[in-house]
């Protein structure tokens, strides 16, 4: 009996050492997870068996430039000319709800809205026998322009045979020209009062593109020259950009249209300080038919932008080359504005903030915070910002964090 308890003991104490290595393996790892590694002057300290499990890059900061440019925001406007108002050809009231929604797009001709003339029984009865009247004038100049242009005829034959001399011809095309003008003024006022005496009559669009805006509605009356509605042509577009009064002079400008890069052509010489204290400029955009996107989504179907709608511009400057450049995975964005860390030392970090100029092309040029020559993390820069936010600290209480 003795000899069978041996080997149980022996399981157990096993159990019991192999538990305890477990359970100190498991405090080793949460002690060297909770360990703070940010010294009081505000520097991360690593080890290298820390640095080699966080996978740390470094790269000495160098001066040059970025592929794309500074990014702003822009408001679309319409180009002079594109915005198209339909207004009503005569006092009426609108027949039911518009044929339309806004943001469709039409075609030239195509059906707006309906409306019925506002005109009583007598207006009506007037203009029917006005409209006999024009009528008949239509009727007998017709008649009168077919002679004419026969008499005309002949005196051409005559003049050539040298019979009908030429002020005889010139009176006879002149006759001839003035019976086709009073037709053509008599065929336009019928014309209206034929529109005018119908029960309904439907308002087409005068252009091509999009409805922008609908102004009437079903049952309102509306008078001869109100705006109905706007058709927005699909024509070039205006970018309103603000840039800080300081920047640089831009020499290109892209605008985001769907996702892609148009580029744009500034509008004037210079710009003009707004209310808010930004340099506003002009840009022109082309047509969807005349953008030129990038080669990476040029497969994708064109897209317009409308007026009022926020865009990004890429502003590029001839003179930013010399900024200090790093990978955009050097930066890490927070709540109080964009970080880099900075290798003092082996093993040795200090959080720096700094203040980006241009983003384009995987990389980013500061406008300050780093010196060329310094080392920064660009690889496990994130890792690193978890140890601060581990340790409380922040870049407001480390005096090196400042930029510079």
């Amino acid at each position: 009996m003795a000899t069978r308890a041996v080997p149980l003991l022996l399981c157990l104490v096993l159990a019991a050492g192999c538990g305890a290595s477990e359970a100190e393996r498991e405090a080793q790892q949460r002690a060297v997870a909770s360990r703070v590694r940010v010294a009081p002057d505000g520097a991360i300290l690593l080890s290298p068996d820390e640095r080699r499990a966080l996978g740390l890059v470094t790269s000495v900061a160098a001066r040059g430039d970025v592929a794309g440019g500074r990014t702003a925001y822009g408001v679309v406007a319409a180009a002079p000319g594109a915005e198209v108002e339909v207004g009503a050809p005569m006092t009426a009231t609108v027949a039911g709800a518009p044929l339309v929604v806004l943001g469709q797009r039409v075609a030239a001709g195509e059906p707006l809205l309906r409306l019925t003339p506002s005109l009583d029984t007598a207006d009506r009865a007037t203009l029917a026998m006005r409209r006999q009247e024009l009528g008949g004038q239509v009727d007998e100049l017709e008649q009168r322009v077919a002679q004419q242009d026969a008499a005309a005829a002949r005196a051409r034959r005559l003049h050539d045979d040298g019979i009908v001399s030429l002020a005889d011809l010139e009176a006879a095309e002149a006759d001839a020209g003035a019976a086709r003008a009073r037709l053509a003024a008599a065929r336009h006022q019928l014309s209206t009062l034929a529109a005018r005496t119908v029960e309904a009559l439907t308002v087409r669009a005068p252009a091509a593109g999009t409805v922008a805006a609908l102004d009437a509605e079903a049952g309102a009356t509306v008078h001869q020259g109100q705006r109905l509605a706007t058709v927005l042509a699909a024509g070039g577009r205006r970018v309103d950009v603000g840039l800080p009064p300081g920047s640089p002079p831009a020499s290109s400008f892209a605008v985001e249209v769907g996702s892609r890069w148009v580029t744009a052509r500034r509008i004037g010489a210079s710009g003009v300080i707004g209310a808010d204290g930004l340099r506003h400029l002009w840009l022109e955009i082309p047509p969807p038919d005349g953008a030129k996107p990038d080669r990476a989504v040029a497969a994708k179907p064109a897209v317009t932008v409308e007026p009022g709608a926020t865009v990004l511009v890429r502003v590029g400057h001839s003179g930013d080359a010399g900024a200090v450049v790093l990978p955009a995975g050097a930066l890490v964005p927070t709540a109080d504005g964009d970080v880099v860390f900075v290798a003092e030392a082996p093993g040795r970090y200090r959080l720096r903030r700094v203040e980006v100029g241009e983003r384009g092309g995987g990389g980013v040029a500061l406008a300050g915070g780093v010196e060329a020559g310094e080392s920064v993390v660009v690889r496990g820069a994130m890792e690193l910002w978890g140890e601060v936010v581990k340790a409380g600290a922040s870049a407001e209480g480390t005096a090196d964090a400042r930029p510079r």
